[in-house]
Order: C-alpha cells, then sequence, then structure tokens
C-alpha cells in the first residue's frame, strides 16, 4: 500500500511506513475516503480495521495476510506456507496462521514453517484425520514436527499419536502454554482470571453485533465451564483411571512468564514425554504469547536455535514405539 494515497487523503506530506494514522490528523471522516481509495485498488478493508492497524506498515501487513488467507481459501487449502524453504524437519502449527503470523517474521529460511486453519469438523477424531490429510497434501511423507497453542495440544498428541502409528516419524513436538489439567494451580491464580476478562471485555468491544456478542459469550462460558471440569475430575479422585500416551520425542515446552496460576513444573504437569524436553518461559501473559512481536521473536529464535539441527536427512529412525499406549490406576 502507497504513502502517496495517506498523503493525499490526509493532505500532508511525506508519510512514513510507521507514522500513526490519528496522530497525523486522520478521523472517522477521512477513515471512510482512505477505506474507499484502497477499496479502488481491489484491496480489502473495513473502517474498524483502521483502529487496530494505525500505520501504513500494519495495514499493508494485514491486507497481505488477508490476501494470503483468501487466496488459500479459494482453493479449498487449509495448510498455510509461512515459511516453505529449507531443509529442517517442517513443523505443521494449529489452530491457525493469524497466531502464527508474527512468529513466522523471525523463522530462519533453513526451517519450513506452517500452519493449519480450523477444521470444519467437531471430533477430535474427525479433526485429527482432517489435519493428517491435509498436512500430507503438502509433505506427503515424514517426517512431521508439530506444534499447537493451550488446548490444542490435545489434538497434537493425537496427530502425532495416529502418524507415527502409520509408519510416519514426528521426531519433535512444540507446545505453546499446554498444560496438564492434573496440575495443581497456586494461589496467584487470580492473574489468569484478571487476563482472561481483559481479554473477553476487549472481544466484546471489537464485536460488533449483539449476536456476535452472545455467540462469543456462550463459547467463553463454555470453555471456563469446560476447565472447571476438567480440574474437578482430575482432582476429586485420586484413585481415579486415568488413560496417557508416552511420547519419546524431542519436546519444547513454551510457558508464559505471567503465567495462568499454575504451580511451576518442568514439564507442565505432564508426566508423558519421555526424550528430551525443554521448557522455556516466554516474556508475555497466557492471550498474548504468541502474538505480541516481542514473544514470537522470542519463540521463534528459541525453534531457530533447536530444531536448526533436525535435518530430514539426518532424520532419527522412529518408530511406534515412541508412542506408547497405556492404563494407569492409581
Amino acid at each position: 500500500m502507497s504513502s502517496e494515497i495517506w498523503e493525499h487523503v490526509l493532505e500532508v506530506e511525506k508519510v512514513g511506513v510507521k507514522h500513526n494514522f490519528f496522530e497525523i490528523g486522520g478521523h472517522s471522516l477521512v477513515i471512510l475516503k482512505l477505506a474507499s481509495k484502497i477499496r479502488e485498488l481491489g484491496l480489502k478493508i473495513e473502517v474498524k480495521d483502521f483502529f487496530k492497524y494505525q500505520t501504513i506498515e500494519q495495514q499493508s501487513n494485514f491486507i497481505k495476510t488477508s490476501l494470503k488467507l483468501l487466496d488459500t481459501a479459494s482453493q479449498g487449502k487449509f495448510v498455510i506456507p509461512i515459511q516453505p524453504e529449507g531443509n529442517n524437519i517442517p513443523l505443521f502449527a494449529i489452530p491457525e496462521f493469524l497466531l502464527y503470523a508474527e512468529i513466522g517474521k523471525h523463522i530462519s529460511k533453513d526451517q519450513p514453517f506452517y500452519s493449519i486453519e480450523h477444521s470444519p469438523f467437531d471430533t477430535v477424531t474427525e479433526v485429527v484425520k482432517h489435519y493428517i490429510t491435509e498436512i500430507k497434501k503438502t509433505h506427503p511423507h515424514g517426517p512431521y514436527g508439530l506444534m499447537g497453542y493451550c488446548g490444542w495440544g490435545d489434538i497434537i498428541l493425537e496427530m502425532a499419536k495416529t502418524l507415527i502409528a502409520n509408519g510416519d516419524q514426528v521426531p519433535v513436538l512444540v507446545l505453546s502454554e499446554y498444560y496438564s489439567p492434573t496440575i495443581n494451580l497456586s494461589r496467584v491464580s487470580f492473574k489468569y482470571i484478571k487476563q482472561k476478562l481483559r481479554y473477553i471485555i476487549k472481544k466484546l468491544l471489537e464485536n460488533g453485533t449483539s449476536l456476535n456478542k452472545r455467540k462469543f459469550l456462550s463459547k467463553q462460558f463454555a470453555d471456563a465451564l469446560q476447565f472447571i471440569n476438567r480440574k474437578f475430575k482430575s482432582s476429586a479422585n485420586e484413585n481415579s483411571v486415568i488413560t496417557s500416551d508416552t511420547y519419546s520425542g524431542k519436546v519444547i515446552l513454551f510457558e508464559a512468564n505471567d503465567t495462568l496460576g499454575f504451580e511451576d513444573d518442568p514439564y507442565m504437569g505432564w508426566n508423558i514425554f519421555t526424550g528430551d524436553v525443554k521448557k522455556f518461559k516466554i516474556e508475555s501473559d497466557h492471550i498474548g504469547m504468541m502474538v505480541s512481536p516481542v514473544a514470537a521473536k522470542q519463540i521463534a529464535g528459541i525453534l531457530n536455535s533447536d530444531l536448526s539441527q533436525m535435518k530430514i536427512e539426518e532424520k532419527q529412525k522412529l518408530s511406534s514405539d515412541q508412542f506408547n499406549y497405556s492404563i494407569r490406576i492409581g
């Protein structure tokens, strides 16, 4: 997007890509004119987007991202190549491109990095099958690296188990803010409640219609109830049957420095990882960890360093023994 458009509409000279729209004379009436000019170029931008992306640089990145998503959707594809080049083991991340776009800006040119868009299916079995089908369209054979955020770690583990059972190799898992339901909450759990409330209020202000607000609130309450239910199930009866899978590959765990209020644990509560496990503290909170520029750069730097030796031609032989299903009765 050209700065000449901003200069013409705002009637100012020499607008830089980092100049803030509202600080150089922009207001609601000007937004309408500017949005119209941008649409004349065949680019899509809404009035509300000017409040979120307030510089030419931010708007350009937003438009490029939107075009990439639209192009992918029009082709019926779910896997988006954030950085497709390189000889390292490809890393596939869920749940969506927008969550990993900032990290992708700093990923090494030798590290293939893909995101997978939300699946149209509902059950875990269907979602896992769909995601595996999609990544195999890009890379028909392993090895595969898998990355997931928060509760999507459950899907990542199921994908790894299924891939390995079918003869593929999954030598590395990357899991962000993915806590076991059995981990104890610390006395600072109110931090999470405050963060969640700020997030909900922010989203309510962004969602314009009352229908959107109702849908958003319904989902947030459902997520909260599910979380509480998992906590009660895991702590109410310590002698209950726990089914688990053990994974012996490399595991990279990312934990927000301003955590949810869980007790500090080197495995974030999981006892299923039996191989090389590393946990890194990221300077952020749970909500902003993946999209904050500072946090995203930190995460990308760790991935570049820790995955740099995992070349496809140097892969270790991994069998179905890497993922063992077990039942433990307390």
